[in-house]
């Protein structure tokens, strides 16, 4: 299993959670350091956006269940022509949407679009008014919600994400060796 180095920072958090020692302001729980499962009956698909150049991007999407089982995983190019995990987010949508998946959680490291997707505020950027528009058209039949993680709790996406800069990348059903020791590694 391969080892993630942790800031200082959440190495504290680690120590105190596991003393029993942390106490949350309010009702914050803090996201996991690692991958969680979803409640069981739903999928939870990890994205992350990965961007080299002026319209060259890319997006990694991993769908795991409860039991930790990846159904799926799939990275390719994007042409990011708005804010990239927004773009991301709905490459998500899209191919849940293919697969027949209808209870979904989807989990991203940018905490400021999974708050703006989750907020009733009318005021962003413009280019983010469209896509969550298309979100919203996207969802429609779907029981999805939208969730923030930990970088560290979504590294399996964001290493897939960066072999899709230059090929579209599906698997399904028994992953390469590479890919479920990758998935396994982070999780």
């Amino acid at each position: 299993m391969i080892q993630t180095s942790r800031s200082a920072a959440e190495t504290s958090l680690l120590l105190q959670l596991k003393s029993g020692n942390y106490s949350a302001k309010g009702s914050f729980d803090p996201p996991s350091f690692c991958w969680t499962p979803p409640q069981e009956a739903f999928v939870k698909i990890n994205v992350d956006g990965r961007f080299r150049a002026l319209n060259k991007a890319s997006y990694g999407i991993i769908a795991r269940d409860s039991t930790g089982f990846c159904h799926w995983a799939s990275c390719g190019p994007l042409l990011a022509e708005s804010p990239l995990m927004a773009e991301a987010l709905v490459a998500a949508v899209k191919v849940v949407r293919r697969s027949g998946l209808s209870r979904v959680f989807v989990e991203s490291d940018c905490q400021n679009l999974i708050s703006h997707l989750n907020s009733s505020a009318n005021f962003s950027p413009s280019d983010l008014v469209f896509l969550k528009e298309d979100l919203v058209s996207l969802c429609e039949g779907l029981e999805i919600k939208f969730l923030w993680c930990r970088l560290s709790a979504d590294g399996a996406a964001h290493e897939l994400a960066k072999l899709g800069f230059d090929s579209v990348l599906w698997f399904e059903g028994a992953l390469p060796d590479w890919l479920s020791s990758l998935i396994c590694s982070i999780a």
